[in-house]
C-alpha cells in the first residue's frame, strides 16, 4: 500500500539517538505541531522518573520512584492521570482543529529547549518552569528557521515522544492515540523497542513507516524524514 500521509514511527535500542533525530526533525520542518513528549527527571546525576509534557506546555508526572501508585513498571510507579488528563486532551485538540479546518493559528512551544530548573515538585523533584516561550516553527513568508521555504500555514505534523509499557495502564489513552492513527495526520513519533498488544497493533498497521534507528543510520535518517513530511505538506499547498 502507498503511504500518502507520511506516519513514521522511529524505534531502536535505548540512547541510540531516537529523541534526537525528532529534535533535528522539528528544527527543519517549519510547520505547526502538536503532541506531547517524556522527559527524564535526575536527582544528583540519577534518574527518578519521568515527566510528561505537551507541546503548548502543559505538564505533569508520568512516573516516580517516589510515587505510591499501584501501576509499576519496574521501580517506577506510574501515574495514569498524566495520561488521561493531559495526553488526550492534549491529542483531543489536535483532532479538533484537524477536524474543524482550522489554520493552526495558536502556537506551539517548541519541546527539548534547554531550559532552568527550579525546585520543587510534586516528587520534590527539580521542577521545569512554566513561563516558557512559545515556538511557532512556520516562520516568515521567505523562509523559516533554517532558512527553508515556508510551508503552508495549515501544515499539521503530531509529535509522539513516546510510546511504550506505561500506557498500557490507560485504556482511555490507548483509544485516543488509536483514533488519532485513524485519521490522515501526518504523524512522527516514538516507539519503544518492545512488544506489547498495543505496540504491535500500531506497528502492524498498513500505513505506517517503522525506522529503526542505529548509530551507524542515525545521522542520515534526519534528511530522509524531513524530506518526506516536506514533500507531503507541499502537495497540500493550493493551487493558484
Amino acid at each position: 500500500m502507498t503511504i500518502y500521509t507520511p506516519r513514521i514511527l522511529i524505534t531502536g535500542k535505548p540512547n541510540v539517538g531516537k529523541t534526537t533525530i525528532i529534535q533535528k526533525v522539528l528544527k527543519e520542518l517549519p510547520v505547526t505541531y502538536g503532541g506531547f513528549y517524556t522527559e527524564e527527571i535526575r536527582e544528583r546525576g540519577a534518574r527518578v522518573g519521568f515527566r510528561l509534557r505537551t507541546t503548548d506546555g502543559v505538564e505533569g508526572i508520568l512516573a516516580h520512584v517516589r510515587s505510591e501508585s499501584p501501576h509499576r513498571v519496574g521501580k517506577y510507579g506510574v501515574e495514569v492521570s498524566s495520561f488521561e488528563d493531559i495526553a488526550v486532551p492534549a491529542l483531543d485538540r489536535i483532532l479538533r482543529q484537524f477536524t474543524s479546518g482550522e489554520t493552526g493559528s495558536s502556537e506551539r512551544t517548541f519541546p527539548y529547549a534547554s531550559r532552568g530548573e527550579e525546585k520543587g515538585g510534586r516528587f520534590g523533584e527539580a521542577r521545569i518552569p512554566q513561563s516558557i516561550p512559545p515556538y511557532d516553527n512556520r516562520g516568515e513568508e521567505k523562509g523559516g528557521p533554517s532558512g527553508v521555504a515556508r510551508l503552508p500555514h495549515s501544515a499539521m505534523l503530531v509529535v509522539i515522544d513516546e510510546l511504550g509499557r506505561m500506557e498500557l495502564f490507560s485504556q482511555k489513552f490507548q483509544d485516543k492515540v488509536l483514533e488519532v492513527f485513524d485519521h490522515p495526520l501526518p504523524i512522527l513519533a516514538v516507539l519503544q523497542d518492545s512488544h506489547n498488544p498495543f505496540l504491535d497493533a500500531i506497528r502492524g498497521r498498513d500505513d505506517v513507516r517503522v525506522i529503526r534507528v542505529t548509530r551507524k543510520n542515525r545521522d542520515e535518517l534526519v534528511g530522509e524524514i524531513v524530506g518526506r513530511f516536506k514533500a507531503h505538506f507541499r502537495k497540500q499547498q493550493p493551487r493558484m
